[in-house]
């Protein structure tokens, strides 16, 4: 990504949009051959390490939301947001990789 890019990205967030990175992320994930998208999750230890990060915190606001909130609306919205869709893609790509790619271990 070009400096300028993320320049960009980064005076939007000082903006109060703060979900310009959640954005970026999906755009990219899902503009991708399903091998780039992969190796942009988890085909590095650190980039292993922050995306099962996200979705084991994912993970636990879901369990909470469903703790509280009997009908699934909560679950529901949390899983229709850019989160929740970046936390479906992520699971996605680590349990059916495309061919040939395999999940770096975080180390």
């Amino acid at each position: 990504m070009p400096p300028e890019r993320l320049g960009e990205f980064w005076t939007q967030l000082g903006a109060g949009d703060s979900e310009v990175f959640m954005r970026a992320l999906l755009a990219v994930g899902n503009a991708q051959p399903p091998r780039a998208a992969f190796d942009l999750f988890y085909s590095t230890p650190t980039r292993t390490r922050h995306s099962e990060a996200y979705c084991a915190a994912f993970a636990r606001l879901l369990r909470a939301a469903e703790s509280c909130d009997p009908d699934g609306m909560i679950r529901d919205a949390l899983l229709g947001n850019g989160s929740g869709r970046l936390y479906s893609m992520m699971l996605r790509l680590r349990e059916s990789p495309p061919d040939g790619a395999r999940v770096v271990p975080a180390g």
